[in-house]
């Protein structure tokens, strides 16, 4: 496709594996609506976190040096507040309390 520019429909694209997910056209908004409430569950230093080393690792001639970026990062986010959160939450079953806003 790259080098022809050939067109693919969504069920051929999700096949191929770059659409994650196909839906009815009336059903859209409301599966985005979804998607959108799942990742705002989810603490918000860890999206700042992982949106950093996607920003990063742009630059994929620099793997190793992404790769150390990335576990700096992720050392990081044990220290915060949203990590105990998360992990006691999980221990006891329950939906979290982000701290870090």
């Amino acid at each position: 496709m790259l080098l022809t520019g050939r067109r693919v429909s969504a069920k051929e694209g999700q096949r191929l594996g770059f659409v994650n997910e196909v839906t009815d056209p009336g059903t859209v908004l409301e599966r985005a609506l979804d998607e959108a409430r799942e990742i705002a569950s989810v603490s918000p230093s860890s999206i700042r976190a992982a949106l950093r080393v996607l920003r990063h690792m742009d630059d994929m001639e620099n793997l190793r040096t992404n790769l150390l970026y990335s576990r700096q990062v992720l050392m990081d986010l044990r220290e915060t507040e949203d990590f105990s959160a998360g992990v006691n939450a999980f221990v006891e079953k329950r939906a979290p309390e982000w701290k870090n806003r």
